[in-house]
Order: C-alpha cells, then structure tokens, then sequence
C-alpha cells in the first residue's frame, strides 16, 4: 500500500490559545489479495437478465467445470482510500477549553475478506455479477463521517474541580441491500438489489407488493438518492449515533502534620443520554435484523422470469409490510450507559 500524507497547523492570532489544525491522507493499493473460484469457467457465463437489470445470469448456461469449488488467493492493484481531519482547539476564558473535530473518510477495495475461510470469505461478497466479477466498493470497515467535540472546564474551588463533557457522533456502520435468495444462480444469496428508477420498472409477483416497495424506497435515505442504479455494497449506512460521556473529578488536599496529601474523587457517566432515555446513543438495527448487526438488508425475494424480466415479492416482517428501514434499538451492555467512580490518591 502506498501511504501519502499531509497536515498543516495554525495559530490563530486571537487574544487567547486558538489552534487550528488540517490533516490528510491517501493511500492507494500496490498489491492487495482477493479470492477467485477456479472452478467457475468465466468465458461460459455470458447470458443476462432483460429490463433494467441485465447482470449476468448463471442459470442459464453449464459454467463450472466440475462438482468441487477450488478457491485461490490472487492480487489485485485496485482500491485506494483517503481520510481528511480537521481539529479545531480554544481556551476562550481561563480554565475553559474547547476542541472540535470532524474526520471524513472513503474506502474502496475490491474485498475486504469477510469471512474467517476461503470459502465465507469468497461467498460473503457482495457482487451483481458474482465474486469472481467484482468491481470497486466500499470498504466493510470505513466509517465516513465522525465528529468529536470536547467542553472542559477547571473551577479553582478548594482543591479544584473538574468538569468534562465529551461529544461522538457517527454512523456505526454500513449495510447492503441484497435480494434474500439466489437471484442470478450462482448459488450465492448475496447479490446487491437493482432499485427501481420510477414506481413502474421491474416486475413483482402483486401491486400491493410493488406498491409497498415503492414507499419503503421512498423512506430510505439510500434507496431514493440512487434509484436506476445497482446497490453499493456496504453503501447504505445506519442513522447517526449520538454520545454523550461526563466525567466529574474533585481534588481534595490537606495536611496532617508536615506532611501534605491529596486525593481526587471522581464519577465518570459514559453514554449519560442513554441514562435519561433508553433510545438514545445506541445503534439502531433494520427491520429484519432486529437482534443482531448482519450488514446485510434483504427487502425483496428473487420470485423467477417472465420473459427474461426477473420478478420480485417484497418481504414481509411478520404479517405487514415494513415502512421503516431502521426500528429496533440495540440494547446490549456495551451499548448502554455506564458509570465509573474513581479515588485516587497522588504519592508526593
């Protein structure tokens, strides 16, 4: 991987400490690794699907060589990334200090290897024409958007007190919509969804379903900003997360004869929005995965052709059609508020 990088910091000329600083970095990929299947004969596979999806369609032509899969680790030279950074530091008062930041980064490879195998590794991809065909994508792993501030403030009190407020919010993660079955024969369940360009294209098993689907693209942020176009793998990210963590420290001095001690006692509230409300600063998981993070949204089923056109049914979350994307907070441990309380004494 080839790493570029470049940062600039400024002082500001203001009556009091105000730093600005801007950083960057590119990196682009000399030689990464993929996986191909051998045993998939690629000049075999030229048939596609008419109407607006024309991906490659498996079943309708011999394109194995034999009955066994034979995965191999191979390089590519596609996929680059960058990330931009800027911070923002000021103590406008005495003892009052402030700090901002916001961090924008892309990611694109050709696979990020999901899978701890060979084989969950080539079938976890998210390809229109199979993994043996990909093309550029977003990476698995990059978070796009984030931004951090920070409040602190010293109050000389007897022995002092400390107050800090720190701010994250981000996207926690990213989602592919796919269809819920094999759609174009390769025996993989992990096709990215064509969305339809207006209400009419494509074909559905009913107009209740085409009807139903039409409005849940319609609330999708994802869906309705990139209609007539294939789904991004690991494009459609998840609604912003909101943190909030407290920390409150209190120093306490005193002398016992000659000798001088200090103590500090301290509460620290990680995710204190998630203690007034329960649905705040956790993640919010989609409507068919109400128990787990998949990355993966599946909306519609893969139901056959008709004329060559491939037809669709809407899937359903129990007996209703689903008009939201993302319903269920996730309420794990790890993702509800914690409190932390310290005591600490400093050795002279």
């Amino acid at each position: 991987i080839w790493k570029s990088s470049l940062a600039l910091d400024l002082q500001l000329p203001t009556s009091f400490p105000f730093t600005m600083s801007l950083e960057g970095m590119f990196n682009k990929t000399l030689w990464g690794t993929r996986l191909k299947n051998w045993n998939i004969n690629e000049s075999a596979v030229t048939s596609r699907f008419s109407g607006p999806d024309k991906r490659l369609y498996y079943g309708a032509d011999p394109y194995t060589y034999g009955s066994n899969n034979a995965y191999i680790l191979t390089n590519s030279r596609e996929g680059w990334g960058y990330t931009i950074n800027y911070t923002m530091k000021a103590e406008p008062v005495r003892n009052l200090k402030l700090m901002f930041s916001y961090t924008h980064t892309e990611s694109k490879e050709i696979s990020g290897m999901p899978g701890s195998a060979a084989n969950s590794a080539y079938q976890g991809l998210a390809s229109v024409d199979g993994p043996n065909f990909l093309t550029l994508q977003r990476s698995q792993y990059v978070v796009p958007d984030k931004i951090s501030a920070d409040i602190s403030y010293y109050i000389d009190l007897i022995g002092g007190l400390q107050l800090d407020l720190y701010y994250s919010g981000y996207s926690a993660y990213g989602n592919s919509f796919t269809y819920s079955n094999d759609m174009n024969g390769d025996g993989l369940s992990t096709a990215p969804s064509y969305i339809p360009a207006p209400q009419d294209e494509g074909a559905f098993t009913t107009q209740a379903d085409r009807d139903a689907f039409w409005k849940f693209v319609e609330q999708d942020t994802y869906l309705s900003a990139h209609k007539g176009q294939y789904a991004e793998a690991n494009a459609a990210r998840s609604p912003f997360v909101h943190r909030f963590d407290l920390r409150i420290a209190k120093d306490i001095k005193f002398n016992i004869g000659s000798t001088s001690h200090k103590f500090q006692i301290s509460a620290s509230i990680d995710n204190i929005g998630n203690m007034l409300n329960s649905n705040w600063g956790v993640r919010k998981l989609d409507c068919y995965n109400k128990n787990s993070f998949t990355g993966v949204i599946a909306p519609l089923k893969y139901e056959g052709l008709e004329g060559g056109i491939p037809t669709f049914s809407f899937n359903k979350v129990g007996d209703a059609y689903p008009t939201q994307t993302y319903t269920t907070c996730l309420k794990e441990t790890y993702e509800c508020w914690q409190v932390l309380l310290g005591l600490k004494y400093f050795f002279n």
